[in-house]
């Protein structure tokens, strides 16, 4: 069972730390004003610093990854990752994908965070996902046999997936995807979502949100690889794949020791 606590000693002006069950204590710096953008930034740090914990107090093991070939695919909103990371699976029979946005919580569900001025929930961030429910299942496929004798991959695909720390730490290849703040915000315009975006949601909550994704991603992985939005799919997929191709031989060798050992 998830078991987390946030204890609050007032709104303004006053220290607010993060509990987790296992007693690691998480301060944030005490909020000085109650003007409500400011109040929102300090509930985004809130909401980090509980997902942190979260990490940490859910039972979830690495399993046996022998075999397992992890790509993390992540990165900015509409800049080509669902098309690239679907492409990848489609050339790889038996392969596995675990999109992110299947995870979203209901609309209702009390873990939202509202943007006050905007009136509107905030999609951008961890505590709008259900992440307990897709450590479980990334665990559950790790924790499979792999097939004998063939590439078993795994491919995590989602616009927070390079940012968090558990999923990352499973990534054996690592993509994000970039694109121009002028791009994003024309391609994001023309598509149509489930709650739909309000005025300013783009440059006030997802644009920022972004940026700061971005930030402890390249702060997670230094192996990362950066692509550019307007790389074409197919190209990049050849690329890819010259490099997992290059492993099954290793895989192949392996097998028959028993002893499967891939490296980062």
């Amino acid at each position: 069972m998830l078991l987390c606590a946030v204890r609050l000693l007032h709104t303004v002006g006053h220290r607010i730390s993060v509990l987790s069950s296992t007693g690691r204590t998480l301060p944030l710096r005490p909020v000085c004003s109650s003007d409500p953008s400011s109040l929102w930034d300090h509930l985004h740090r809130i909401s980090h610093a509980v997902h942190l914990c979260c990490i940490e107090d859910t039972i979830v093991s690495k399993g046996d990854m022998s075999g397992w070939v992890v790509v993390g695919v992540s990165g900015v909103t509409c800049g080509g990752k669902t098309t690239f990371a679907t492409a990848l699976h489609q050339a790889y029979t038996g392969s596995v994908i675990i999109h992110q946005d299947h995870y979203f919580l209901p609309i209702d569900d009390p873990r939202h965070i509202l943007v006050p001025e905007l009136g509107h929930l905030n999609w951008e961030i961890p505590s709008s996902l259900d992440m307990n429910r897709m450590y479980k299942d990334v665990d559950s496929v790790l924790s499979r046999p792999p097939p004998v004798g063939t590439l078993s991959l795994l491919i995590l695909e989602g616009f927070l997936i390079l940012s968090d720390p558990y999923l990352s730490s499973l990534c054996h290849h690592k993509l994000l995807f970039t694109l121009t703040r002028e791009v994003c915000e024309a391609r994001r315009s023309a598509r149509v979502y489930d709650p739909p975006d309000v005025p300013g949601y783009f440059s006030r909550v997802v644009w920022p949100e972004y940026e700061r994704q971005l930030q402890l991603a390249l702060a997670m992985n230094p192996d990362m690889n950066l692509v550019s939005g307007n790389t074409d799919a197919q190209e990049l997929l050849q690329q890819l794949k010259l490099t997992l191709d290059s492993q099954l031989p290793l895989l192949k060798s392996s097998d028959s020791e028993n002893s499967i050992s891939i490296s980062h």
